[in-house]
């Protein structure tokens, strides 16, 4: 399994954690889907904290990267940034855990990332020990 994320996702990663993103994980989809590389999901408490998440991630983005499309950031509960091979799901908190889109790629590799911003590389269920 390959252990590296482009550049990009870990601006965005490192974007997200300055801002207090919560929950901040990255999957590798390019074997999964054939509308993006890579996905990243994190979430903050409240619609101001969500909305500031956003701002610094295509502040800090958009130098590198074109921004396709945003989503739901008036109501912040669920935003989306589309920058084609990389998508970006900003949650609030009770909108995140009640959709568990994480779900939908279980199969990817994961990279949760700590405050810190250091990366736990979870491989695909196939490459997982019996019984984790």
């Amino acid at each position: 399994m390959k252990t590296t994320l482009p550049e990009y996702c870990w601006m965005a990663v490192q974007a997200s954690l300055e801002k207090k993103a919560e929950r901040v994980l990255v999957l590798d989809v390019r074997q999964l889907c054939d509308y993006a590389h890579y996905i990243m999901i994190c979430h903050g408490e409240v619609q101001p904290h969500v909305q500031a998440i956003v701002d610094h991630l295509r502040e800090t983005l958009e130098p590198r990267l074109r921004l396709h499309h945003v989503e739901g950031y008036e109501t912040a509960r669920w935003v989306v940034l589309d920058y084609t091979d990389l998508v970006i799901h900003v949650f609030d908190e009770n909108t995140r855990f009640y959709y568990n889109i994480e779900d939908l790629w279980v199969e990817a590799p994961h990279w949760w990332f700590r405050e810190d911003g250091t990366p736990v590389v979870l491989p695909p269920p196939e490459e997982r020990p019996v019984g984790r």
